[in-house]
């Protein structure tokens, strides 16, 4: 989580549901690019953590075997960005499920870089 992050702001809630593999979903400010908060999901669970109201760009980090903050999931590594940005209000949360289905409505962009090291 971001050090300059108020504790205050964390009234929301993220739920992600992880595919066959692991995951690191990143809320990133997105008018600043500013990393706020990641976190590591395991393969095939699912995992809710508190989160601060806002809208955010949601990343999307994943791969088989972690290698480290600076190399996340080795050179397998797939990286990409959910398309819309996506609200967390004090009455409700937002989630995302990462099993990618022909009709699901998570639609996001690959990256072509990756992102700053955690």
């Amino acid at each position: 989580m971001a050090s300059d992050l108020p504790m205050s702001s964390v009234r929301s809630r993220l739920t992600v549901r992880s595919s066959e593999s692991n995951a690191v979903v990143q809320l990133i400010h997105p008018e600043t690019n500013r990393h706020v908060i990641s976190v590591f999901v395991e393969a095939n669970s699912e995992l809710t953590i508190p989160v601060p109201v806002g809208i955010w760009r949601i990343r999307v980090i994943e791969g088989q075997k972690w290698h480290g903050n600076a190399k996340f999931f080795g050179p397998n590594t797939q990286y990409e960005t959910v398309a819309e940005l996506m609200e967390f209000g004090h009455s409700r949360g937002n989630g995302t499920d990462l099993h990618r289905r022909i009709d699901g409505n998570l639609k996001t962009r690959e990256m072509l870089m990756g992102p700053e090291p955690l």
